[in-house]
């Protein structure tokens, strides 16, 4: 059976159990149609394509004893059947399935299933990404410890990155003949407060080969969400371990050593945000772009109506020298009750071409 399948059927599976165990609880709904409409590219492929339209729903569920939280996406888009396809086809296809549930059987101890647990530190609000080595938990089973308040300690048991379906092997899984050792990870996060968090994680700790740590912090000058400043590093040892960041198809960011820093400010009806990440090897062939900068400013001019204008760049320092990429996204968005749109131009600048698309969105949460 499909892995993501399988994965939808378990977490779908959690959240109505913690549903069932619950008598007072809190629930959101959020649903998000959405659409770039058509991508002209003049960059990578010389082709102008039907952008696809993405179908994403989002479920939180929140209690004393039981949290939940459950978000599937699916997208009718075009593709090649296979290599020697010169035709694109209309298909359906899953393109992400996040979840976590969190059960505290007692105070200071949680068990948590889990897609991924982040720290605060490793997010990047205009990419709407995470650090992949910012994340608390990996992808499976965590017991989180709360010793003391806003102390979070997890050791972790990855089981969804794996060779071998979605199996991670107590006495090691067999690659290129010899025997792995088993894939588990400690994490730690302290907040203090609404005003500061910091955290950190160790990876894949026995084996040598993989083995990778990350630091991250998270602060709020004012005490709320008004100001957030985010900074994070993390390490990859192995040879064939890479931290990476994919911006789109044509475009990442991979290393063994990345770091992110971020601002978020908002003051009355103006709202600015600015990040950075970058790849301190920059000598590295795996990597596409060496540093990723990205800026936006927004302003409110009405109750419900807002328009913003953001700007990123892509830039390679190594030997290959792969030709910078700039873009500008104007963008208008409005609301209404429950419902939210925006709309949007997206232009991409590289060694005199130009990509297009020009994404819209509905939002309906309640």
């Amino acid at each position: 059976m499909n892995k993501k399948i399988l994965k939808s059927l378990a977490a779908i599976a959690m959240l109505g159990a913690s549903v069932s165990w619950a008598q007072e609880f809190e629930l959101n709904f959020a649903n998000e149609l959405s659409s770039d409409i058509v991508t002209i590219d003049k960059i990578w492929d010389d082709e102008t394509n039907f952008a696809g339209i993405v179908e994403n729903a989002s479920v939180e569920f929140s209690s004393e004893k039981v949290d939940a939280y459950l978000e599937v996406e699916f997208t009718l888009g075009t593709g090649k059947g296979n290599e020697t396809s010169e035709t694109n086809h209309l298909n359906f296809a899953w393109t992400d399935l996040d979840y976590w549930l969190h059960f505290r059987p007692f105070k200071m101890i949680t068990l948590a299933f889990h897609d991924d647990l982040w720290m605060s530190g490793s997010y990047l609000p205009l990419w709407d990404d995470n650090a992949p080595a910012g994340g608390l938990g990996s992808s499976g089973f965590s017991l989180m410890v709360e010793p003391l308040e806003g102390l979070r300690i997890a050791a972790t048991i990855p089981m969804d990155n794996l060779d071998n379906d979605l199996a991670n092997f107590l006495n090691g899984d067999e690659e290129d003949g010899e025997q792995k050792p088993f894939d588990f990870g400690l994490g730690a996060e302290y907040d203090f407060g609404e005003l500061f968090s910091v955290g950190a994680k160790v990876g894949d700790i026995i084996d040598s080969d993989e083995i990778y740590f990350g630091v991250f912090a998270a602060f709020r000058p004012f005490k709320s969400d008004d100001l957030i400043i985010r900074a994070g590093y993390g390490h990859y040892e192995g040879v064939g371990a890479l931290e990476e960041l994919d911006y789109s198809e044509n475009i990442a960011i991979a290393g063994k050593n990345i770091f992110n820093a971020s601002i978020e400010w908002v003051l009355n009806d103006f709202a600015i945000a600015a990040e950075i990440v970058g790849d301190t090897d920059v000598d590295d062939e795996d990597s596409t772009y060496d540093m990723y900068i990205g800026a936006k400013a927004a302003y409110s001019f009405a109750e419900n109506f807002a328009v913003g204008l953001g700007a990123q760049c892509f830039l390679d320092f190594g030997e290959t020298k792969a030709k910078p990429v700039f873009g500008i996204e104007p963008s208008f968005a409005c609301a209404f009750g429950n419902h939210e749109f925006s709309l949007a131009a997206d232009f991409e600048f590289c060694d005199g071409n130009l990509f297009v698309k020009f994404p819209i969105s509905w939002i309906y949460s309640f």
